[in-house]
């Protein structure tokens, strides 16, 4: 439901974990078989001088609100660059569908995914009782994450949840085929905090760098 990021130092690194996650683990439940990058979209986005159709994020969208002011003026220069390079900018497509999604991520019951994949360790190691010295296995911070998840959902709210992302996956289909968008570009984060800002408000800025670059 996530996406995953690979932080490396070097080109290299990261060519190998890319190699190891796009192969199929064969014990893996949810492993599925990986699709090339030009199997995502139209080939002329990956050949110099053909045209390409792609969306951005509205100026006016709730997700671009998140993004910091200085943050907005690169976005808009990195569009004047796409533009010049042969990109066509689809100026109204329903963006809203991928905020929708990222509610779902960030506020719904999918946040219960992250607990069931550590669920015995998780059981194994509770939080200290109130005034013990003894240090918590987990940041404060994902401590409260995970215990919203483990009791405000049920298995209900999963599989509404779960309709409700299919739901966004196929308006999206039918939106950029209807549009003809072959690509979507999103700012890869909304700010950088400083450690004082995360600290007054750790949950919140998480949702914030998360919500912004939801791709379905």
């Amino acid at each position: 439901m996530d996406s995953i990021a690979i932080a490396a130092l070097t080109i290299a690194d990261t060519r190998l974990v890319h190699n190891v996650l796009f192969n199929i683990d064969p014990t893996e439940a949810f492993a599925k078989v990986a699709r090339p990058p030009w199997a995502l979209a139209s080939r002329a986005v990956l050949q110099p001088g053909e045209n390409f159709r792609f969306a951005i994020p509205p100026a006016a969208s709730e997700s671009r609100a998140l993004v910091c002011e200085e943050y907005n003026a690169l976005f808009e220069e990195a569009v004047k660059i796409l533009s010049g390079s042969g990109g066509r900018l689809v100026e109204d497509v329903d963006y809203t569908i991928f905020e929708d999604a990222g509610r779902l991520l960030y506020e719904g019951s999918f946040v219960a995914e992250r607990v069931s994949g550590v669920r015995e360790w998780y059981d194994a190691h509770p939080a200290p009782a109130p005034g013990s010295d003894d240090k918590d296995a987990l940041l404060p911070e994902i401590r409260t994450i995970y215990d919203a998840a483990a009791k405000n959902f049920t298995a209900v709210d999963a599989w509404s949840d779960a309709l409700k992302m299919m739901q966004c996956q196929r308006r999206a289909n039918a939106e950029f085929a209807e549009k003809n968008v072959q690509v979507l570009i999103v700012p890869t984060v909304p700010v950088h905090p400083t450690k004082e800002a995360y600290r007054k408000d750790p949950i919140g800025l998480n949702h914030r760098l998360g919500k912004v670059s939801v791709i379905l």
